[in-house]
């Protein structure tokens, strides 16, 4: 069975941080997006890559999304 790639906007801090976890533990491919650097700890999580970048910038969320679709696949949740 093919994962499910997720994409969760505001992922690194609080409850989008800890839906993160329960994705990748579900073994989803997970897209993050947020304002703020990764927790450290949270670097070696499986199937889980960061974008750093503001929402409001057009060019970096297309450049973003762009790239995220190129490396993980289409998208099959959108959680914002």
């Amino acid at each position: 069975m093919k994962k499910k790639h997720t994409l969760v906007v505001g992922g690194t801090r609080g409850t989008g941080r800890v839906l993160v976890k329960t994705l990748a533990e579900e073994d989803h491919i997970i897209s993050v997006i947020g304002r703020k650097t990764f927790m450290e700890s949270d670097r070696n999580i499986p199937n889980v890559q960061y974008w750093l970048l503001d929402l409001l910038n057009q060019n970096d969320r297309t450049k973003a999304l762009t790239e995220m679709v190129q490396q993980n696949g289409k998208l099959n949740n959108l959680v914002f």
